[in-house]
């Protein structure tokens, strides 16, 4: 099945014009007016996929993880040699975390948020790779 979809415009005219393809396994596959691309695709776990490319090429990839009750609770972001970015988790408790990647592996950029039991209060502390 075959769509075309355009955004918003404005007064220069369109600001996006999408071309959407939906494959007969649930993928979404979307080519904006740049030539870049756009495949979303559900995982066997559930989890959402959504690659980027450009010229065929991955450009990047982000991976959004649920819980059985639908709530988006993780996402992980991918550069186009598959090195992991970044990584954005929330606990069921509330607390929430977030960590940015150097090239090697080495956690660049760290910031927490900390949940309370006094509902007024929240902790948020940050970690940088300078210390």
């Amino acid at each position: 099945m075959t769509g075309a979809f355009a955004a918003a415009s404005s007064v220069d005219g369109f600001e996006a014009i999408s071309r959407c393809t939906f494959e007969a396994d649930g993928t979404r596959v979307c080519t904006d007016h740049t030539g870049r691309t756009r495949e979303e695709t559900t995982l066997p776990d559930g989890s959402r996929q959504v690659t980027y490319l450009r010229d065929s090429k991955v450009d990047n990839r982000d991976v959004t993880r649920f819980y059985e009750k639908g709530k988006a609770v993780g996402s992980s972001s991918y550069d186009r040699n598959g090195r992991l970015k970044s990584e954005d988790s929330t606990l069921l408790n509330g607390d929430h975390e977030w960590k940015v990647y150097d090239e090697n592996g080495g956690i660049l950029l760290r910031k927490q948020t900390q949940e309370s039991d006094d509902k007024a209060r929240f902790d948020r502390w940050s970690y940088d790779s300078e210390g």
